[in-house]
């Protein structure tokens, strides 16, 4: 850098690296800075600015939060499904106590009413957990092509 010299720009190579993480991006802009400190000299009267990183930074804290609210709501939906299949089978064993005493009296064995038990609770959550897939799919789909024509309106380069 001469004298002459105002502003100077830096393009990075590996941008979506160093942008990719907080810690790796602050490493990478004190080496970058320090190597041209060391060109320059010590005491040249400089000041560096990361306007893209300060915005980026912003970005990265929103995207914790969005993950960490997605995994809040998983669990939560997970959680109800779960509680929903007890409720279910625990509303049909009340029901059905009458006759599973029936068939304890004709000879079935307590492991012939556990596994018909088990297979109650399979023909209760295998079906939704078949539906939920596939339209957790469907949906992924639809909204990841509506983000996509989104963002290519906005993209200017």
């Amino acid at each position: 850098m001469s004298e002459n010299s105002i502003t100077a720009s830096v393009v990075l190579r590996n941008r979506i690296k160093v942008y990719d993480n907080i810690d790796t991006m602050n490493l990478q802009f004190i080496r970058i800075t320090d190597r041209m400190f060391r060109l320059m000299g010590e005491n040249y009267p400089a000041t560096v600015t990361l306007p893209l990183k300060e915005m980026v930074t912003e970005f990265l804290y929103l995207k914790n939060f969005l993950d960490n609210f997605n995994n809040i709501v998983i669990f939560i939906l997970i959680v109800l499904g779960v509680l929903l299949i007890y409720s279910l089978m625990n509303s049909n064993v009340d029901e059905k106590t009458y006759e599973f005493g029936m068939m304890r009296t004709l000879g079935l064995p307590k492991k012939a009413i556990r596994l018909l038990l088990i297979l109650q609770a399979l023909s209760f959550s295998i079906p939704g957990f078949i539906l939920g897939i596939v339209s957790c799919f469907i949906l992924n789909m639809f909204l990841s092509y509506l983000i996509f024509d989104f963002v290519q309106e906005f993209k200017t380069y």
